[in-house]
């Protein structure tokens, strides 16, 4: 503590009291990463550095710090709840009409056309891609050939630079559209962070999820090396969902390498599904529900047959739910990209909508051995033994009929 007085107000101490003790969030799991403690910080005194597990978190430099309490007050993470703080919302089921932008896209390619609504009109997006590195982190496209890098599923937490959410008030105050797609976290990170700085948000649109929760990055970093030493070979790419191949519905990665080669397997899926690499804030995430502050919220369209007819080719069916009289307005200029059809949303609640992801039950196993020895933990789990293989695939067709039954 410093500071030789204090002033209460919204909850926060002012004048010297504020706690910052190096950390934003003293408890892991209210923190989700999403830069806007570090981006609205006037003396730069916070950076994101990455955990023992891999996910970023923010630190203080207690030396710059001047105990402003901006970082506490821009957190929507701890702020959020899960009451109806919109009666605006609405679903719909959509796809693509370019087969193209539709058979590239891992559900029903939404985001391509509204990616290419923005950029026809002179905006910029944002969104995550996997680069050169095969690290997942966000990044700026001025055109639509640049776009396509954000479409597909990364399911790895992608990392947001400090000064992303800056850029982005800078746009905005100089009359620029701009889309930012993200987790729900990360979309709310950003519209905390802008209200804040009192930006006007009329030309941004933003676009998040429907999310199960985020894998480490320096786990995936781990199991690529993994792959890499094993195969002898450098990967060049990866698909995280190969829908081309093995279908929609499908969950194979395929792996290509630098050779021309490549690979398909379903060794990250099965992990993934394990609950097990989760970040911590994932497992008590309040923007599990339709009721958010975002425009859009997209997802595959699991459990479709419900309410719509038509596409049950296994390629691909997007979930739509608008936020706001905005989103709305856009759905109609996308008429002649998307086919869009009306759906009833009570039956569309899948449930990454209704309550987090659960703490795998093997959540504690897998992050001792990667305490003692990454590479064990990586080979344990990955590339498991005969009979532990056989247990992940019941675990995972068990898991299966369940979500059938919560999609009745």
């Amino acid at each position: 503590l410093a500071g030789p007085f204090s002033v209460v107000k919204d909850g926060l101490s002012w004048g010297g009291y504020v706690d910052c003790m190096s950390k934003v969030q003293k408890v892991k799991s209210n923190c989700c990463g999403c830069t806007a403690c570090a981006n609205i910080c006037p003396k730069n005194a916070i950076h994101m550095a990455q955990d023992e597990k891999g996910f970023y978190y923010p630190e203080v430099d207690d030396n710059n710090c001047i105990k402003c309490g901006l970082c506490q007050k821009v957190c929507d993470f701890t702020k959020f709840t899960k009451e109806h703080n919109s009666a605006f919302v609405k679903s719909y089921a959509a796809r693509n009409k370019n087969t193209e932008q539709l058979m590239s896209s891992r559900s029903g390619g939404f985001f391509s056309a509204i990616a290419e609504f923005v950029i026809m009109r002179g905006g910029v997006c944002y969104g995550a891609v996997l680069d050169s590195n095969l690290h997942v982190v966000h990044r700026r496209a001025d055109t639509l050939k640049d776009c396509w890098a954000f479409k597909g599923s990364k399911y790895v937490q992608s990392r947001i630079d400090v000064g992303i959410f800056r850029e982005i008030k800078t746009l905005l105050d100089c009359g620029k559209i701009v889309l930012f797609s993200g987790t729900g976290c990360q979309v709310h990170g950003l519209l905390s962070y802008l209200d804040q700085t009192k930006t006007n948000r009329t030309g941004l649109i933003t676009v998040d999820f429907v999310c199960h929760g985020v894998p480490s990055p320096k786990v995936w970093d781990e199991y690529t090396k993994e792959i890499e030493q094993r195969s002898n070979k450098n990967l060049k790419s990866v698909n995280f969902r190969d829908k081309v191949n093995f279908g929609w519905a499908s969950h194979v990665e395929t792996y290509k390498f630098e050779d021309g080669s490549s690979e398909s397997s379903s060794k990250w899926a099965d992990v993934y599904y394990l609950h097990c690499m989760f970040r911590e804030s994932c497992y008590k995430c309040p923007y599990t529900t339709p009721y958010r502050n975002s425009d859009f919220t997209i997802g595959d369209y699991w459990g479709h047959e419900k309410v719509t007819e038509g596409y049950n080719d296994n390629k691909g069916l997007s979930l739509v739910i608008t936020h706001n009289e905005k989103a709305e307005k856009i759905i109609t200029e996308l008429d002649d990209i998307i086919f869009i059809e009306a759906t009833d949303l009570g039956k569309s609640m899948q449930p990454q909508l209704r309550y987090p992801a659960y703490r795998g039950l093997e959540y504690n196993r897998f992050w001792n051995i990667w305490k003692k020895d990454k590479r064990k933990a990586v080979r344990k789990f990955f590339f498991p033994s005969i009979t532990r293989y056989l247990y992940m695939q019941s675990f995972k067709n068990f898991k299966k009929v369940i979500k059938k039954m919560l999609r009745r």
